[in-house]
This record gives C-alpha cells, sequence and structure tokens, in this order.
C-alpha cells in the first residue's frame, strides 16, 4: 500500500511539474452592434391606447342673423411626432361657409385660440417634434352682420362644412 502511495505521489509530482498547477481557462471574445432603423411618425390625437389618430372634436358657432358681434369657437387637438422630426400643419380649407354665413379658421401653437385678421391661418409650417403630445388649437370666427340662409321663422337645423387638419413630415 506504501508503494501505491508512492506512485500516486510521483504521478502527481509529475503533473504539476509539467502542467504548473491548476488548469487554466482560455477565452476569445468577439464583438458586434445592433443598429435600429427608425421609421419616423407623426399622429394628430393619438389614442392613449395605441398609436392610431382620432378624430378632432367639432366647433360650434351659434349665430343670430345679423348679428353686431363676431361668433366664436374653438377646438384643440394634440400632435406627437418622433424627436426633432420637422413638420408641419395644415386646416383644409380655411375659409368656408355654412347656413350662409362665412367664417375662417385659424390654427395656432397652444391651447388658447386666435381670432386676430379676418382671414383663415390654416397653417403652422416649421414645427419640430418633441416624441410627447404638442397641443395646438383651431379658431373659428364668423364676422358680424351676415344674413345667412334660412328658409323658415322656426330657425334652421344645424349646417356644417368638413375641414381637415394635416400634418406633413
Amino acid at each position: 500500500m506504501n508503494g501505491l502511495f508512492r506512485c500516486l505521489a510521483l504521478i502527481a509530482g509529475v503533473a504539476i511539474a509539467l502542467g504548473g498547477g491548476a488548469a487554466r481557462a482560455a477565452s476569445s471574445t468577439s464583438t458586434f452592434q445592433v443598429a435600429i432603423t427608425l421609421t419616423p411618425k407623426c399622429f394628430v390625437n393619438i389614442d392613449t391606447t395605441g398609436p392610431a389618430s382620432q378624430a378632432t372634436t367639432n366647433i360650434a358657432l351659434a349665430y343670430s342673423a345679423f348679428q353686431a358681434t363676431p361668433a366664436q369657437g374653438s377646438t384643440s387637438f394634440n400632435v406627437r411626432c418622433s424627436n426633432t422630426l420637422p413638420y408641419s400643419i395644415a386646416i383644409a380649407p380655411d375659409t368656408s361657409s355654412a347656413a350662409g354665413i362665412t367664417y375662417f379658421l385659424k390654427v395656432v401653437a397652444g391651447t388658447t385660440a386666435s381670432y386676430s385678421g379676418t382671414t383663415g391661418g390654416g397653417t403652422l409650417p416649421g414645427l419640430t417634434g418633441s416624441g410627447a403630445d404638442q397641443p395646438y388649437t383651431v379658431g373659428a370666427q364668423a364676422a358680424g352682420g351676415q344674413a345667412g340662409t334660412c328658409a323658415t321663422t322656426a330657425g334652421c337645423a344645424a349646417s356644417s362644412a368638413n375641414h381637415t387638419v394635416t400634418v406633413t413630415y
């Protein structure tokens, strides 16, 4: 038995001398990149449940024939575009009539409508996306003193014209 231990000790000593002790680990490396191709987007009134544009609220103008003061109303909407993406907004048409009453629309940044001037202002150029909702307001104004068109003394049903908000990017 003593001879067996001597033989094992001799084999272990030779193994240590040849291998230098403990086993050594080897490694090799490689690098790679992740490339993202982004398709930028803009949305009008994005739905919180997903990226789909929603309808903008209608503007209601109450008008009495020949009224002395202008009738005014507004609606707001949000635009969400990719960060730093240039875009513009257009409202078309920006002048129209309904029930024989002519009115104009003006779009402005923010949540306060503007009724300055007497013609439409349906474009906002040179805007930049922030990745978050950016608020805009459309003001509608019908000048006072208009006759309108209505064939009954009981009043006429609401008459309307369609307008489109277009975000170009």
